[in-house]
């Protein structure tokens, strides 16, 4: 799998957790990962709320938002771009304040849910 990670944040996140968080659910569904690429963006809360204005037009800051790419049947050694997924960092530490865990759990429940509608 390949996985395009781009913070614009300060906060110290590791591409490789949200690998792992994703090679996980995949496997768990029982998605053969090897040919899958995704997209990944941290960012603050400007910008999450341009992009949700723009795409969904509701003028708020929200904790994720996910874009999936049309689905078509491809040969499996041709790469299959899944879409793209960002997610406001001060929204998901708000929300993990919120549910009394911790910011990486809440992170691992914005990529499973994220993953969810861009596989449906």
């Amino acid at each position: 799998m390949k996985l395009y990670f781009k913070n614009l944040t300060k906060k110290k996140i590791s591409k490789d957790f949200f690998k792992k968080v994703i090679l996980d659910f995949l496997k768990r569904k029982k998605i053969d990962s090897k040919n899958l690429e995704l997209g990944i963006l941290i960012c603050g809360e400007r910008k999450i709320r341009n992009l949700n204005k723009k795409y969904r037009k509701i003028d708020k800051v929200t904790d994720v938002l996910s874009f999936g790419i049309e689905k078509k049947v491809l040969k499996k050694e041709i790469p299959l771009f899944l879409g793209d997924i960002v997610i406001c960092i001060n929204q998901a530490e708000k929300n993990a304040k919120k549910l009394g865990h911790s910011l990486k759990e809440e992170l691992k429940i914005l990529i499973e849910h994220s993953l969810s509608h861009i596989l449906s």
